[in-house]
């Protein structure tokens, strides 16, 4: 149960601030010639019958909403005998034509397979290999995303999620934050570092809180990917 709450959450967490939901790439692949669909025949029916009832039901209320009050010898009684009479006529139609669509939409299959299809309904699907490999990355990125909040929830007040309902959201929006902030990157070959320099942030807690998060990354001894240069994190002021 924990972790399908945990899912549910990066999911909706990712599609709001990371667009977890975009095209990763334009690439078509087939579809398997076995896999089960709705029909789109059947669809494009029923989507016919849905709009013609709706607008027998918007006839019907216009029918009844003419009421023939006036006296049977007045101009306006005969102005809305003819507007009920158009109005009846066209129900009919309607009902005519939702009965006929009816039958032929019994006679076509509600499911059917790609295989099946006349080729005009053919199609192809985004290629999903790289998709998932995205995924993966975004998820491993939003699991460090709250292992940094963990570390730093304590420096900004003592966490009470009763008392501070959106202390998590407080959090993950100074991360964004420094996420989007500018940084000075420093190589140096004889001490065989990389040192990440983070610019200021908005108010100086905030910077505090910074200071703190880079004090702890810089304890991990990361190095960076492909090379022997250790991590160091630090702020501009520093």
């Amino acid at each position: 149960m924990q972790d399908r709450w945990s899912q549910e959450n990066y999911f909706k967490y990712m599609l709001k601030h990371y667009n977890l939901d975009r095209i990763i790439d334009y690439k078509l692949e087939e579809v398997n010639d076995t896999t089960k669909i709705t029909n789109p025949v059947y669809k494009a029916i029923d989507s016919e019958i849905r709009k013609l009832n709706g607008k027998l039901v918007r006839r019907k209320a216009e029918f009844t909403g003419i009421t023939l009050d006036e006296g049977i010898e007045t101009k306006e009684f005969e102005e809305k005998q003819k507007e009920k009479s158009s109005l009846m006529e066209e129900m009919k139609g309607l009902e005519n034509s939702i009965k006929s669509k009816k039958i032929e939409r019994k006679a076509v299959k509600r499911h059917t397979t790609v295989g099946e299809l006349p080729e005009e309904y053919k199609f192809h699907k985004l290629n999903t290999q790289s998709k998932y490999f995205i995924d993966t990355i975004k998820m491993i990125a939003y699991r460090a995303e709250t292992a940094m909040m963990n570390v730093i929830k304590g420096r900004i007040w003592p966490f009470n999620e009763t008392k501070s309902p959106n202390t998590k959201d407080s959090i993950r929006s100074l991360l964004r934050a420094i996420y989007n902030s500018s940084a000075d990157l420093i190589v140096s070959e004889e001490d065989q570092t990389l040192t990440v320099k983070i610019h200021n942030q908005a108010n100086r807690s905030a910077d505090d809180v910074v200071g703190h998060l880079c004090e702890i990354l810089t304890e991990t001894e990361i190095q960076y990917p492909g090379t022997k240069l250790r991590l160091i994190y630090k702020m501009v002021s520093d």
